[in-house]
């Protein structure tokens, strides 16, 4: 069996995953990191989120640069209609 654990920002998705974890022995996927590591590591997908947000979505060294991207986000979520952040989704998802 798959369960997938959803829900908002701030609303105990990690709290709740670590309980299922220590408690019950249950394998964790935690996508997120995954897709932090794409955002890094496939150049597709850095440059598309370079063409999305600006190439300061990304620091000198490579790494993400959270608060620019943040911030875009945030005041882009709006007006980005179906481009918001899916692409992201559909490296996850063709992982094998």
């Amino acid at each position: 069996m798959i369960v997938g654990l959803t829900g908002g920002i701030g609303s105990g998705k990690t709290t709740v995953a670590k309980l299922f974890e220590q408690r019950y022995q249950i394998p964790l996927y935690i996508s997120d990191i995954e897709a932090k590591r794409l955002m890094i590591e496939d150049t597709f997908l850095v440059q598309e989120i370079k063409a999305l947000l600006g190439d300061e979505s990304y620091l000198p060294t490579g790494e993400l640069n959270r608060g620019h991207i943040g911030g875009k986000i945030f005041k882009l979520i709006d007006s980005l209609g179906n481009r918001k952040p899916h692409f992201i989704h559909l490296h996850l998802y063709l992982l094998p």
